[in-house]
């Protein structure tokens, strides 16, 4: 939640310097800024809202991965496959070698790689989003956040049964961002 503040914090910082930058430098089209209103960002407000919500979903499903697994691995005795103890002897496995250290099963690696690259692709996502929403459109910039948001929910699906059918959800939400950044670019120039 600290990650999530920081970057939340930071999309603000950012964007509030660059709106006075622009507005002292007198960029281009940006000389007169009309701000669109609270009412008008809603939708992009509701957006980020489940944005939050689904980083949470993956986050309490990479916990539940964590204790399925840990409960499987010593009911079937697994545990002689993943961690040897003094003298060669299995031991079972402890919670924080499932946790931490990736032993286990696909279903960790797969929670643990949902939570990774939502947490990797988080600012460009955001900021892009609301830029969008600042400079060109609240509208489109909402709608185009609820298709990255569809993709991002099937990531973890998709990552079980590896490429291509990973690319189902990345590339499309590689292909949001830049169009929100492409109509940011676009309304600068």
């Amino acid at each position: 939640t600290m990650t999530l503040a920081l970057a939340g914090s930071g999309i603000v910082v950012a964007a509030a310097m660059f709106l006075a930058a622009a507005a002292v430098a007198g960029a281009g089209s940006l000389d007169v800024i009309d701000f669109p209103s609270s009412r008008d960002l809603a939708p992009v407000g509701l957006v980020s809202v489940a944005w939050i919500s689904l980083m949470y979903m993956f986050l309490y499903g990479q916990s539940a991965a964590v204790f399925y697994t840990y409960k499987n691995t010593r009911a079937k005795g697994e545990s002689k496959r993943l961690v040897e103890g003094k003298d060669g002897e299995a031991a079972p496995p402890s919670f924080a070698a499932i946790k931490y250290r990736g032993k286990g099963s696909r279903i960790n690696l797969a929670a643990s790689r949902t939570v990774g690259n939502m947490i990797e692709q988080a600012l460009p996502f955001l900021l892009s989003l609301w830029m969008h929403a600042i400079f060109v459109s609240p509208d489109n910039a909402a709608v185009a956040g609820w298709v990255w948001l569809g993709f991002r929910a099937i990531y973890p699906l998709v990552f079980l049964k590896g490429l291509p059918w990973l690319l189902i959800s990345t590339v499309p939400g590689y292909a949001v961002v830049l169009y929100l950044v492409g109509g940011v670019i676009v309304k600068m120039a």
